[in-house]
């Protein structure tokens, strides 16, 4: 079956974050392009990579929820400030979390891969 795990890859004897590479899914859309695979089993691939990407968007609007939820408690005027003060930092650690969960090369390596197998299941 083709791997559809975004299981990091490291390259490099000293690594650092930059460097890891999450390639797997992208390795397998070749492969179902190539054509080492049926159409049944790129239907199959794709049901599971819109699975992922389903999954991953609900991530990202459970961040989004969250940040609204602690912006309405950090703009009550009845707060101290250091209670005002953490909120803003959960606020900032969740935004961080957002922005590299929805930058990273998984989101648009998901979304290419359902594009690429798309048109290819419809030629």
């Amino acid at each position: 079956m083709l791997d559809a795990s975004y299981s990091p890859v490291y390259y490099g004897f000293n690594c650092r974050p930059r460097q890891v590479k999450y390639y797997k899914v992208m390795k397998s859309v070749e492969d179902v392009l190539e054509g080492k695979t049926s159409k049944s089993v790129a239907l199959a691939f794709i049901e599971k990579i819109k699975k992922m990407q389903e999954k991953h968007n609900a991530t990202l609007k459970k961040y989004e929820d969250e940040i609204e939820e602690l912006k309405v408690k950090e703009q009550d005027p009845s707060r101290e400030y250091y209670s005002r003060k953490y909120f803003r930092e959960e606020i900032n650690k969740i935004e961080s979390k957002l922005y590299s969960d929805n930058n990273t090369c998984k989101q648009s390596d998901l979304v290419k891969a359902i594009k690429q197998l798309g048109e290819y299941i419809n030629s």
